[in-house]
């Protein structure tokens, strides 16, 4: 029991301090990460300026098959002709070993027909066993997609990340073409201070019909993949991913949500 209290907390401390893969990566349903470009995933908040729809949805993911390191979350979109926002709340872990319970706030605008601009803070408290500290992370994000063409989007996201006081800024640049209107391809250069080399990541996104999207992504190093899609009947939306850690094994998720309009 003891040994597997150690090895759990060790996962868990690399998935708060480094997203190795998983936890973040499956969130974006399959896309590997690749955030910088693309107009439908949330990890750029710049592309908040995109949200049409009033929606909630919740999700859950299983890290590494792993129970203990399942994670839940509850996601908020609302658009806005002034200032559209998301927002969401995540639960992961669990008491016993390793608990992280995180908020964020995203804010996009569109400045100009071509030109996006969002923000965003996050606050995350992770608490152990007895006889271990509780960590505190704070965060807060800044965002910029650029079209200088309709094919092509150009994006870019500065975080400043300070985890009890140990602070980083991870920067990523990335692009996403769109040489079809049913398939875009993006990819994201990412530096973290500290880490051996940059991340590599690499997605695509297919309009299966009207109904349907597939995500597929690669990140490297080390070289994990992902997919997953969406689906969706009226105004139900149906999500899942799946994503391999070589060291680590498989994780996946899946969610429902719901849209709820125009405001």
């Amino acid at each position: 029991m003891r040994y597997s209290i150690i090895i759990l907390l060790a996962i868990g401390v690399l998935l708060l301090t480094y997203s190795l893969v998983c936890s973040f990566e499956l969130r974006r349903f399959g896309s590997a990460g690749v955030e910088c470009a693309f107009p439908d995933v949330i990890g750029n908040p710049a592309a908040v300026a995109n949200i049409e729809n009033i929606g909630i949805i919740f999700s859950y993911e299983n890290n590494f098959s792993l129970k203990e390191l399942g994670e839940n979350f509850l996601e908020f979109a609302v658009p806005n002709k002034f200032l559209p926002f998301y927002t969401n709340f995540s639960l992961f872990g669990k008491p016993k070993y390793f608990q992280k319970t995180k908020g964020e706030l995203l804010v996009g605008k569109r400045i100009t027909e071509n030109l996006l601009a969002g923000c965003g803070l996050g606050y995350g408290i992770s608490s152990y066993p007895e006889g271990f500290e509780t960590i505190k992370r704070e965060d807060a994000k800044l965002g910029v997609q650029f079209s200088p063409v309709n094919f092509l989007t150009l994006g870019t996201k500065i975080e400043y990340i300070s985890v009890d006081g140990e602070k980083s800024c991870p920067v990523k640049v990335g692009f996403m073409i769109s040489p079809v209107n049913w398939l875009m391809v993006g990819c994201d250069i990412g530096w973290v201070s500290g880490a051996d080399s940059p991340d590599f990541r690499v997605a695509e996104r297919a309009n299966i019909g009207e109904w349907l999207i597939l995500r597929f992504g690669i990140a490297s190093p080390p070289t994990r993949i992902s997919f997953g899609g969406e689906s969706g009947y009226r105004q139900m939306l149906f999500f899942w991913g799946y994503g391999f850690h070589p060291d680590l094994g498989s994780s996946y998720a899946a969610g429902i949500g719901v849209r709820l309009g125009k405001p």
